[in-house]
């Protein structure tokens, strides 16, 4: 990795900052059988950022075969009279060495198989095989990440994360659908698609004031001691 960032003349303060250019002369693979040429993920040509940025630059190895690769990699920077006042050394060659372990399964989504056997996924991907996605928020009600951040939704059910309920029925008065058929309803009142007042609530507001007074009602006992004759000292 190089950083790349303009640098004023005699660290003197200028109103305007100065332009510089960068332009990559080579990018080469000495051993091709081995690792194919250097990428980078900027053009071969363009205008050196006033803000510091870091350019990176790849080595792909190749085929099944391990050894050490040689590569070139050359650089210049110049100023907006095309003087060069940055290179690297000319000529200069690099080494790389390529390890190509395979894990039993092999890996997928882009993951790679490192020297210990085992897959290194890409963002978004996980698993033994990098064979499942990571979707955030997670999938809701049964559904599916088959790749990052998109859901698979089960019938009944749509949105991101497919926390949306699709109901076939519509709910009235004001009722939330929170499942496909099923209806959250408002205080007093109930049903499917919460289309009636609550039954117990009806009837309360239709029973008499006096109607929870509790009547007091005698046992047996004493109502059959009230109707017994108090009993006599006489003698006929």
């Amino acid at each position: 990795m190089w950083k790349l960032n303009n640098m004023p003349l005699n660290n003197q303060r200028v109103k305007k900052e100065a332009e510089y250019f960068y332009e990559f002369l080579s990018l080469r693979s000495l051993d091709k059988g081995i690792m194919a040429d250097p990428t980078v993920n900027v053009p071969l040509l363009g205008t050196v950022p006033h803000k510091a940025s870091v350019v990176q630059v790849g080595f792909p190895c190749l085929g099944k075969q391990d050894g050490v690769a040689a590569f070139e990699v050359n650089v210049i920077v110049m100023n907006s009279e095309g003087n060069t006042i940055l290179q690297t050394p000319q000529n200069a060659i690099f080494f790389k060495t390529c390890q190509q372990a395979e894990c039993p399964g092999g890996c997928r989504n882009g993951g790679f198989c490192n020297e210990r056997r085992i897959c290194e996924c890409p963002d978004g991907f996980y698993g033994p095989h990098c064979e499942k996605a990571l979707c955030t928020p997670r999938c809701m009600n049964g559904g599916l990440c088959v790749t990052p951040g998109f859901c698979i939704c089960p019938p009944g059910f749509y949105g991101v994360n497919c926390d949306k309920a699709n109901c076939s029925t519509t709910c009235f008065n004001g009722g939330t659908c929170f499942y496909p058929g099923k209806c959250i309803c408002p205080p007093g009142l109930e049903g499917e698609q919460c289309e009636r007042r609550y039954r117990a609530s009806l009837m309360h507001a239709l029973r008499p004031a006096g109607a929870g007074l509790r009547q007091h009602t005698p046992s047996l006992k004493k109502a059959g001691e009230l109707q017994d004759p108090p009993e006599s000292n006489y003698i006929w």
